[in-house]
């Protein structure tokens, strides 16, 4: 009777008949109505017989589904209604077929032939595999006879045994790979195996199996072709073949060695020493590192031979062909089997370039630090420089009062130092100014920066620097751009210090720099810093934003700064490019994202002597602003913009904000009446204002907001 059976039909009458008849044969069964509990318990059970429902789409899936599990597949029976169902359901693959309504005697005797049809299989199984067996022996027996045998004779030559009929080809072939081992194989007693490929003198390639078997007193070589001259052989070779070439490819390099002696290296190896890999092939296996380092490798190296444990990969010293070092790792591997004997080991890796890797993060490192700590000596210099500009205007209204007690020439030397402490201390607050915003970490692409303005605070910053160089600018464009202040101060940095160091290298009549702004038309906004020094040749040209490139002597360059340029130019979406020629000079073109004005805003110039003030106006207009210090400064600018509105103190000392106002009614009348003046208290009721838009400073957030619907440039 059949050991289990899986009952799959919904009908539970059916079911539970199918079900008694097979636990009264001394059989087990499992009962499921779907297919889906099928393949949720299909690894539970190994069954000799399906039977199922037909018609159902069931067969062909269970098929499928069941036919992997254990040796043999269970054997498929289908409940037909009718005759014709049955034959349709042995016609789709059924083993057997029964009709309903099931005869319960019926049912056992198709059961019980089931049984013995599921013997008989097994027995024709076991018998296949018994034959296949007796082959497998047979056919391993037969590849264990060698073709052709000869002995070894003291001069290492090969002389056949009896009537070998080898062609001389043959055996002059296999003397020839065979001779490097042969004294080895003597004198250790160990059996070799190679590979050996022979070409007749008719084309014909054939492949064999070579062993090198030492006895007590001779030493034999066997040997067989492999899988005939055919197309096994040629797969074999090729299989050999894309070997090699996969340990060729390796990115580390591989070494094989034999009695400590080298017998193959990949390219990998050549390319780290920087030698031909011929030239290594029979020396000791450490012989490329270091003279010091060798002892220590060479006593892993006898350790991992004796106890076949690999050790931990270590560092070491490798001795490169111009005489330069280069630090690898070395892994001794495992006993592999290698043309037919089995050789030991080594991976070889190359740390030269992770070191050097390691090297620049580290000093990437150090320059973050040099950045927070600059930012931490502008913020702690605030507060003392704070307290030296304000006691200094202290002390000038306190000389004002005591000023008639003062004889006239003390009075004006007095009055010549305080000028120059307000003159020092302001240029100090500039360059605290302009080191805290170079030094800024926030957003690449946020704010809203006056390039211009920048690049005037970055020529301020190296006025030492720039000692002995012409500065011509021409810092024309106005329109903001898309960046961090920090970011494009301290690219403007780079390139001007870059380009004052290259003049200096050249005659006094051209040490000239030239720093440029201007607006592109395609929404960009150009700096553009021209130098007249050696300039560079193409090859150095091509590498200049490589990290750590650098044409400087050493310890005098990090070969970072153009690289960092390049890297922030491209965060914020712009671009960097260099033109250069031999003995005329160079040009380094940034272009950076212009911003446009939001919906609703405008573009505001403001002229103001007091930069404090000018910058607390800019920042609480509602549009994109430009700063200027004087009339002059702002009547240059009158034409490049449609100004939403112009705001122009009205006491500035080389041009006052009157006469300002005249020059513009002339030059630009359509911008006369967004004219506003910046008026101090004590002169709002001057009569010569009367008649003329004003604010009053100080100034409230309303007040602007007044004066800005008078001129149009906000909704009333």
């Amino acid at each position: 009777m059949l050991q289990s059976v899986l009952i799959c039909i919904e009908d539970g009458a059916t079911a539970r008949q199918l079900e008694s008849v097979v636990d009264a044969a001394g059989g087990t069964y499992v009962s499921l109505t779907s297919f889906e509990e099928v393949l949720l318990k299909q690894d539970r059970f190994g069954f000799d017989a399906v039977i199922v429902a037909w018609p159902s789409d069931w067969l062909a899936a269970l098929r499928g589904t069941l036919s992997g599990h254990g040796e043999d597949p269970p054997l498929f029976v289908a409940l037909c209604s009718h005759v014709d169902a049955a034959l349709e359901a042995l016609t789709a693959g059924a083993d057997d077929a029964l009709l309903l309504p099931l005869d319960a005697d019926s049912v056992r005797v198709r059961l019980r032939a089931l049984a013995h049809r599921m013997q008989a299989r097994r027995h024709r199984r076991g018998d296949v595999e018994l034959l296949e067996s007796r082959q497998a022996r047979a056919q391993n027996l037969h590849e264990a006879l060698p073709d052709h045998v000869w002995a070894v004779t003291p001069q290492l030559t090969l002389d056949p045994i009896q009537d070998d009929d080898a062609d001389p080809g043959l055996a002059a072939a296999i003397q020839e790979a065979a001779y490097p081992h042969l004294a080895l194989c003597r004198a250790d007693g160990k059996t070799r195996e190679l590979l050996v490929e022979w070409n007749t003198n008719l084309g014909a390639r054939h492949h064999y199996d070579v062993r090198l078997i030492p006895n007590q007193v001779e030493l034999f070589v066997f040997a067989r072709a492999v899988a005939g001259t055919g197309g096994n052989a040629r797969a074999l070779a090729r299989a050999h073949d894309d070997f090699k070439t996969l340990i060729e490819q390796a990115p580390h390099g591989v070494l094989l060695h034999e009695n400590a002696r080298i017998v193959y290296v990949n390219q990998r190896i050549a390319d780290i020493l920087g030698v031909e890999r011929d030239s290594l092939i029979g020396k000791p296996a450490i012989s490329f590192l270091h003279p010091e380092d060798q002892q220590a490798a060479t006593e892993r190296v006898r350790q991992f031979l004796a106890t076949q444990i690999p050790p931990e990969p270590r560092e070491y010293r490798a001795i490169t062909a111009d005489g330069g070092v280069a630090i690898v790792e070395v892994n001794p591997g495992a006993i592999v089997e290698f043309e037919g004997r089995n050789v030991a080991l080594l991976m070889v890796r190359d740390l030269s370039e992770t070191r050097k890797m390691m090297a620049k993060l580290a000093l990437a490192s150090r320059m973050a630090s040099i950045g927070t700590l600059a930012a931490g000596v502008a913020h702690e210099l605030n507060n003392p420089l704070s307290f030296v500009i304000t006691n200094l205007t202290v002390l000038r209204e306190e000389l004002d009062a005591v000023r008639p007690m003062l004889p006239d020439s003390t009075a004006v030397e007095v009055d010549a130092i305080l000028k120059d402490l307000d003159t020092g201390s302001l240029r100090i607050r500039d360059i605290v100014r302009d080191l805290s915003a170079w030094t800024q970490v926030e957003s690449p692409a946020t704010g809203s920066v006056d390039l211009s303005e920048t690049v005037s605070h970055c020529l301020r910053m190296l006025s030492d620097d720039l000692r002995g160089v012409r500065i011509e600018r021409d810092l024309s464009a106005t329109t903001p751009v898309m960046a961090a202040a920090g970011r494009v101060a301290q690219v403007a940095t780079n390139l001007i210090a870059n380009a004052a160091q290259a003049v200096r290298e050249v005659p006094s009549a051209r040490r000239v720099v030239l720093v440029r702004t201007a607006e592109t038309e395609d929404g960009f906004v150009a700096l553009e810093v021209t130098d007249r020094g050696p300039g560079m040749s193409p090859d150095v040209a091509h590498r200049i934003f490589e990290p750590f490139f650098t044409t400087k002597p050493a310890g005098s360059g990090t070969g970072l700064g153009l690289w960092i340029c390049h890297s922030l130019v491209t965060q914020v979406g712009g671009s960097i490019e260099v033109h250069s020629t031999p003995s005329e000079g160079t040009t380094f073109r940034v272009l950076f994202r212009a911003r446009s004005a939001p919906e609703g805003s405008g573009h505001f110039l403001v002229a103001d002597d007091e930069p404090a003030l000018a910058r607390a106006l800019a920042r609480a207009l509602p549009g994109y602003v430009t700063t200027v210090g004087s009339g002059t400064e702002l009547l240059a600018q009158l034409d490049g913009q449609p100004w939403a509105a112009i705001f122009c103190d009205v006491s500035m000392q080389e041009m006052d904000g009157l006469s300002v106002l005249a020059a513009v009614q002339e030059r630009r009348p359509d911008l006369a009446a967004r004219f506003v003046l910046l008026v101090p208290e004590p002169l709002r009721g001057d009569a010569a204002l009367s008649g003329h838009l004003a604010l009053s400073k100080p100034f409230e957030a309303s007040d602007i907001d007044t004066v800005l619907r008078r001129v149009g440039a906000m909704p009333a």
